[in-house]
């Protein structure tokens, strides 16, 4: 039982080695590694991002400026 112990554990730490764990919670945006490929210590894998609040800005025709305001849902 031991044995079967201290091999699990091996393999878990192996696991760990090679997995790939931010620091810190947030949401991925675009990956630009696959799952599965091999990275360096200089690879960009992936995009962080905030989403919390988003600023928009686009136009509409004047006759619907009425409808939206600073604040609106969209």
């Amino acid at each position: 039982l031991n044995s079967i112990r201290a091999e699990l554990q091996q393999l878990e730490a192996i696991i760990d080695k090679y997995s790939i764990r931010a620091p810190f919670s947030g949401v991925i945006g675009l990956r630009y590694i696959s799952e599965g490929s091999y990275v360096s210590p200089t690879s960009q894998i992936a995009f962080m991002q905030d989403i919390d609040r988003v600023k928009i800005e686009f136009s509409i025709p004047e006759k619907y400026a009425y409808q939206v305001k600073p604040g609106s849902k969209i």
